[in-house]
């Protein structure tokens, strides 16, 4: 298991693979993106999904070293682990610029993700 606290920066994160779950939630904007996101990434590319992973991400304002990391990270969970992974993308109501994050994050990863709509 993997979880980081919320910071003024950088969102909450949560992987728990023995409940095949990771959850991401808030603003990630922080000055070293891939050193925060290290761990997860590392186990992204290890990581083998024995039934359907869950993924949710309510999505606030990230950097632009975010978006590539967090895009690297869906495609790499994506690709290894074909027809298992479910991302869920929560997004404020009318908000373009989540929505337009939302495509970001989730550009050529090889699925659609859900996307809910939230005020």
């Amino acid at each position: 298991m993997i979880e980081i606290a919320e910071g003024e920066k950088s969102p909450y994160v949560l992987v728990k693979p023995e409940e095949n779950k990771m959850v991401i939630k808030g603003n990630s904007f922080m000055a070293n993106p891939p050193s925060f996101y290290e761990k997860v990434l590392q186990w992204g590319q290890a990581f083998k999904a024995t039934a359907p992973f869950n993924v949710e991400i309510t999505v606030g304002f990230y950097n632009t070293s975010t978006l590539k990391i967090m895009n690297m990270l869906l495609k790499t969970l994506c690709s290894n682990n074909e027809g298992k992974v479910n991302i869920t993308l929560f997004v404020e109501d009318e908000d373009e610029d989540q929505i337009n994050t939302a495509s970001t994050i989730t550009f050529n990863i090889g699925l659609q993700p859900k996307i809910v709509y939230y005020t």
